[in-house]
């Protein structure tokens, strides 16, 4: 909450600062966006965040825009598993029983995004507000801890509690809303830095808070 109300003084801030600037930016219908930054959901969990977009300008001060991007995104869990598999040693199958603690899953997350970026002021130092939906790919990896395992050497020898196969959530692919605001200044002729906060919603992995830097151009 701390950190959304800093973001939200600094936003109103630039808007109080680009209404007393003259300095207009020269319209241009096709803009390039790259930026980078931190996701979380918790400061204890923070992942890292790429992305590259195409504004189109169709009104004055509002563009659509297409993005495409990564995220590494973490969240935290508390649970056992307790599961079985097969091997072989010496040409000879052995029956596993495993045991082991899910305390994080890490989410690598490629989103393309549509959506809408409005500038409040069209100047030389302008905030904006945007909001964007999403398709995303998902890779999920289960990072454990305290893994242990027990051989017998027929399936009922293994205690009932590790009898049944556990399938772990990984989400394949999930639907997304984010609601961005940030701010820009102009650094060169039609090169501009950029400063964002958004909050994304998704329909299968945790919700985060971004922080991003970037350049439009």
């Amino acid at each position: 909450m701390k950190l959304i109300i800093v973001f939200l003084l600094f936003f109103f801030s630039s808007i109080l600062f680009s209404q007393g600037n003259d300095h207009s930016i020269p319209s241009k219908k096709f803009k390039y966006t790259v930026w980078g930054g931190i996701n979380f959901e918790t400061i204890s969990e923070i992942g890292g965040t790429f992305n590259f977009g195409i504004n189109l300008e169709v009104l004055k001060n509002t563009d659509i825009r297409l993005l495409f991007g990564y995220s590494r995104i973490y969240e935290e869990f508390n649970y056992n598993v307790k599961t079985n598999s097969t091997g072989t040693i010496d040409n000879q199958i052995i029956y596993l029983a495993t045991s082991y603690d899910v305390f994080k899953k890490g989410y690598d997350v490629f989103p393309i995004s549509f959506g809408i970026q409005y500038s409040i002021i069209n100047q030389a130092f302008f905030p904006f507000l945007s909001i964007d939906v999403s398709y995303n790919v998902i890779s999920t990896d289960i990072i454990k801890s305290n893994i242990s395992t027990w051989s017998h050497n027929t399936f009922n020898d293994i205690p009932d509690e590790f009898k049944m196969v556990n399938t772990q959530d990984k989400p394949k692919n999930s639907f997304g809303v984010a609601v961005g605001l940030g701010t820009g200044y102009e650094i060169l002729d039609r090169i501009d830095l950029i400063f964002n906060y958004c909050y994304k919603t998704d329909s299968e992995v945790n919700n985060t808070h971004g922080i991003s830097i970037g350049l439009l151009f």
